[in-house]
C-alpha cells in the first residue's frame, strides 16, 4: 500500500473517533437529527412487499423433458415495475423494469426465489393464472426471461397469492397474451419502516452510527433510493448508493467502498467527512457543501458542479476532468 494512502487511513481511522463525539453532542442538542435512535440496527424480519410487472405477452417454454422446469420470457414489458408494501409501513414506489433483473439480489431474490401469479387472457379471453418460482433473470434486446418452476397450487399459501392460487392452471400454456406478474414478498432488511433495498423511498430518514456500523448494512443495495434530506452518519461500508436522491442529505461519517456514481448529492453537506476507495462518477454536486473532507483511492470522474470546497485533503482522487489529485498525500 503506498505510504500516502496509509497515512490517509490512519487519519481516517483516528478522526472517527472525534467524529463520533461530535455525533453523540450533535444527538444530545438535535432532537431532530433522530436522538433515542441511535441504539437501534437494522434487522432482517419478513416485510410483506409486493412487485407487479404488466406486459403484452409471455412464453413459458418447458426446459428439454422437464415437467417442472420452464423458461419464462416476458414480451414488451411496460417500462416500470410497481412495489408496494403493507408492513412495517405503507409505501410504494417504481422502477425501471432492467433493475429488477441488474438488481436481483438486492432485493433479496437472490436468496430467497420468489413465488408469482401470472395472470393472461387465453385465446377465449378468459382469465388464467400460472404459479411459478422465479430465478436467474435475463434482460435482452427489451426482452426479459427467467428460469421458471411450477408450483402447485395447493402449495402457496401467501397471503397475497392465496386468490390466485385457487384457479390457478395445473398444466400451464406456452403462449399467453395480457400478462401481469405479480412477485411476491421477500425477507428485507428494514430500519424505523424504512425498507433497505433498491429504488426504496424513505425522504428525512436519520440513519445514525450504530445503525450503520458493522455487518448488519453490509453489502446493502440502495441504488436509486429515495433519500433526500435524511442524514447518514457513522462508519459506512460496501454499500450501494448509486443512483440515489440524496439532495440536502447530511453525510457525516466514513465511507469505505461506498458507491455513489450518478447520485444526486445537489445541496448536500459533507461536513468533515472521509472517503476511502469510493466511487463518485458523475454524481451531482450542485451547490453541495464540501468541508473538510477527505479523499483517498476514490473516483469523482465527470462530478457535476464539483464546487463550494473548503480545506479538503485529497490523495491519488480521479477527479472531474481526469486528472488524478494527490495534492494531499
Amino acid at each position: 500500500m503506498p505510504l500516502g494512502t496509509m497515512a490517509i487511513l490512519h487519519y481516517k481511522r483516528c478522526a472517527f473517533a472525534a467524529l463520533l463525539g461530535l455525533l453523540v453532542l450533535a444527538a444530545a442538542i438535535t432532537p431532530a437529527l433522530g436522538a433515542g435512535k441511535a441504539t437501534k440496527r437494522p434487522k432482517e424480519q419478513k416485510v410483506s412487499l409486493l412487485y407487479v410487472l404488466n406486459a403484452k405477452g409471455a412464453t413459458l417454454v418447458p426446459e428439454s423433458a422437464s415437467t417442472t422446469r420452464y423458461r419464462l420470457t416476458v414480451k414488451s414489458p411496460q417500462h416500470d415495475v410497481v412495489w408496494f408494501s403493507d408492513r412495517p409501513e405503507r409505501k410504494s414506489g417504481t422502477f425501471p423494469v432492467g433493475s429488477l433483473a441488474d438488481h436481483w439480489a438486492g432485493f433479496g431474490f437472490g436468496s430467497d426465489p420468489p413465488n408469482v401469479a401470472i395472470d393472461y387472457l387465453d385465446s377465449l379471453g378468459r382469465n388464467r393464472t400460472v404459479l411459478v418460482e422465479l430465478a436467474d433473470p435475463r434482460l435482452r434486446k427489451g426482452r426479459l426471461s427467467f428460469a421458471a418452476r411450477l408450483l402447485k397450487p395447493t402449495t402457496v399459501t401467501d397471503p397475497d397469492l392465496a386468490s390466485h392460487a385457487d384457479a390457478a392452471d395445473v398444466t400451464p400454456p406456452r403462449r399467453m397474451r395480457n400478462v401481469a406478474l405479480f412477485v411476491d414478498d421477500t425477507k428485507a432488511r428494514v430500519l424505523d419502516g424504512c425498507v433497505l433495498q433498491p429504488f426504496t423511498v424513505c425522504p428525512g430518514t436519520h440513519f445514525g452510527e450504530a445503525e450503520f456500523n458493522g455487518p448488519s448494512l453490509s453489502g446493502a443495495d440502495l441504488s436509486g433510493a429515495e433519500l433526500s434530506g435524511s442524514s447518514i452518519a457513522g462508519e459506512i461500508e460496501n454499500v450501494d448508493l448509486s443512483g440515489a436522491d440524496l439532495s440536502g442529505a447530511s453525510l457525516a461519517g466514513i465511507y469505505e467502498k461506498v458507491n455513489f456514481e450518478g447520485a444526486d448529492l445537489e445541496r448536500a453537506y459533507l461536513d468533515e467527512s472521509l472517503f476511502s476507495n469510493v466511487n463518485m462518477a458523475n454524481a451531482n454536486f450542485l451547490g453541495t457543501f464540501v468541508y473538510k473532507a477527505t479523499f483517498g483511492n476514490s473516483n469523482l470522474r465527470g462530478a457535476q458542479r464539483f464546487e463550494l470546497l473548503q480545506e479538503l485533503k485529497i490523495c491519488n482522487t480521479t477527479m472531474p476532468d481526469g486528472s488524478i489529485n494527490n495534492i494531499g498525500c
